[in-house]
């Protein structure tokens, strides 16, 4: 929905989906880049900081990084202190 300019409908749906789940921060991390491409910025500071705080409780201490890929499509995501361990 983001990527389509449906970022009030996707605020919705983000909204439910961090009621149902509050400890799920991929939900947190999508409603802040909804809120961001709104211009809501002190709605997506508080949801990035919920995302820092949920990974920092797994044990992870992720850092936010910012992607602009062109013209209005600009998002933020959480980069993991360690990248993954592969056997």
């Amino acid at each position: 929905m983001l990527g389509q300019n449906r970022a009030d409908e996707a605020i919705l749906q983000l909204k439910r989906a961090t009621e149902l789940r509050p400890d799920y921060s991929p939900a947190h991390l999508y409603l802040g880049n909804a809120y961001r491409k709104l211009g809501r910025d002190a709605e997506a500071a508080r949801e990035f900081q919920t995302v820092r705080e949920l990974k920092e409780k797994e044990g992870q201490a992720p850092s936010l990084r910012y992607h602009r890929v062109g013209e209005g499509h600009e998002y933020f995501a959480f980069v993991p202190a360690q990248p993954p361990q592969f056997s």
